[in-house]
C-alpha cells in the first residue's frame, strides 16, 4: 500500500470517535509515527509518539509498548537533528525498563530493552545475559559449551563500541523505524 492509505486505515482503527482512542489500539500511534517518519514528517512522528506516551501512562496494558515508543522517538529526534533529544528518549526508555521491572522473557521487551541499552552505550554482561535468557528461554543451555561470562563481557563491550559506527547506526535506524523488509531485518540482526 501507500503511506496515505496506511494513515487512513490506522486512523480508522485507532479512533473510536474524534479525540477518543479505541481500547487496546494505542500502539497504533507508534505505527502512525513510523509512517510519518517514512514520509520524512519528523515533527508529526514525534507528536504521535509523545501522544502515545501521554495517553499510555494511563493504560497499563500499553506498558510493553513503551520501550518501542522510546526507541522510535530517539530515532525520530536524531533524524531531525536533535542527537541530545535522541539520547534523552533512549535513557528515559532504559530507566522505564528498570523502574517498571518489565519482564525480560517477553521477546519484544527483551529485544527493545537490549537495543535501548546499546544505544545508551551502557550494556553490561549481566544485562546481555538477561536478554539472552529472555530471547533463548529454555534453549539458553546451548551456551553451556562456552565460557558464558567472557562471552557476555566481550559481547557487551563490542556492542557498546559498535553501536555508534555509521553502518550499525544505519542498520539500527532501519530496524527501529521498520523501513526495511523482513528479509533485511533478519539479515541486519545477523550482521550486528
Amino acid at each position: 500500500g501507500t503511506p496515505s492509505r496506511a494513515l487512513t486505515e490506522i486512523n480508522r482503527r485507532l479512533l473510536e470517535q474524534p479525540g477518543k482512542y479505541r481500547r487496546g489500539a494505542l500502539p497504533l500511534l507508534i505505527e502512525l509515527a513510523r509512517i510519518h517518519a517514512s514520509m520524512n514528517q519528523w515533527k508529526l512522528a514525534e507528536k504521535d509518539l509523545e501522544e502515545f506516551l501521554r495517553v499510555a501512562s494511563q493504560d497499563p496494558t500499553a506498558l510493553g509498548h513503551w520501550l518501542d515508543a522510546y526507541l522510535v522517538l530517539g530515532m525520530v529526534r536524531e533524524q531531525r537533528g536533535d542527537p541530545e533529544g535522541a539520547r534523552e528518549a533512549w535513557r528515559t526508555g532504559r530507566t522505564k525498563l528498570a523502574s517498571e521491572k518489565l519482564i525480560w522473557h517477553d521477546a519484544l521487551v527483551a529485544v527493545n530493552g537490549f537495543m535501548l541499552q546499546i544505544l545508551c552505550q551502557d550494556l553490561d554482561e549481566n544485562q546481555l545475559e538477561s536478554a539472552a535468557r529472555g530471547v533463548l528461554g529454555n534453549k539458553f543451555e546451548l551456551l553451556a559449551f562456552f565460557d558464558a561470562k567472557t562471552l557476555f563481557r566481550k559481547g557487551a563491550t563490542i556492542m557498546n563500541r559498535a553501536s555508534h559506527t555509521p553502518k550499525v547506526k544505519d542498520i539500527g535506524r532501519k530496524m527501529i523505524l521498520q523501513s526495511c523488509s523482513l528479509r533485511e531485518y533478519v539479515h541486519f540482526a545477523l550482521q550486528v
